[in-house]
């Protein structure tokens, strides 16, 4: 039996199926800011009212949410319309059929470490999850990915981390693929990804990167720059 909560994360996914509004949610999630119509249709190439019946159907389906401001920084009369702003919430759509919860697992798994450890990041932990990542490099380059020139973002697209290039050659990442975690444990959860991915890193020395952490609203907490330098402002 499909539930109600399933159902409506296949309707969401399969709005995605639509190229217009897959183009418009890409360029809201690469942005990494709230957009409005305007921007959006600008930099999409859609016609603004095409651009707004879809953005609106992404957040009737859940894949965007909205609010409205003024961006002229004026209230009252004369101050013009509030523009609708779209961005991605922090809810996530899942889909399993049928129904499993890694996520409850991961939890509990997380409040023990967090209560035996208290709240800081075991060695064996960090030794770990960095070997996980060194064998998610491997994995991937084993699997005919040698020839990738930017094996390093591969990877970390892969897993769904949304890298994006800075100017002075390093990454920053969009997404934290353990948000829900971090709220719980900010400092464990994040200590435990800045160990995964010094492991991706350590398996690929050719990258030229190193992980830090540089928590930030709305990313992930790690960046990846030059040794010694900072991964530079978004291109």
């Amino acid at each position: 039996m499909v539930t109600k909560k399933v159902h409506h994360a296949l309707q969401s996914l399969m709005s995605l199926g639509d190229p217009v509004r897959r183009r418009l949610y890409d360029a809201v999630a690469t942005a990494g800011r709230e957009m409005s119509r305007n921007e959006l249709a600008k930099s999409t190439g859609v016609a603004r009212p095409l651009a707004a019946y879809h953005l609106d159907r992404l957040v009737k389906d859940g894949l965007l949410a909205a609010r409205f401001e003024r961006q002229t920084g004026k209230t009252g009369p004369g101050a013009g319309r509030p523009a609708k702003l779209y961005f991605r919430p922090k809810s996530t759509v899942r889909v399993s059929l049928p129904a499993r919860d890694h996520e409850l697992a991961a939890m509990v798994f997380l409040e023990a470490e967090a209560r035996r450890s208290q709240g800081v990041l075991d060695p064996v932990l960090a030794e770990t999850a960095q070997a996980m990542g060194e064998e998610l490099a491997r994995e991937h380059v084993e699997f005919g990915q040698e020839g990738d020139p930017d094996v390093i973002r591969s990877i970390l697209t892969e897993r769904g981390y949304e890298p994006q290039a800075g100017t002075d050659g390093g990454l920053w990442l969009r997404n934290c693929v353990f948000d829900e975690l971090a709220e719980r444990q900010r400092d464990l959860v994040c200590g435990m990804n800045l160990a995964l991915l010094r492991g991706v890193l350590r398996a690929l020395p050719d990258a030229d990167l190193e992980a830090r952490l540089e928590p930030a609203p709305g990313r992930c907490c790690v960046v990846l720059g030059r040794p010694g330098g900072r991964p530079g402002e978004l291109n």
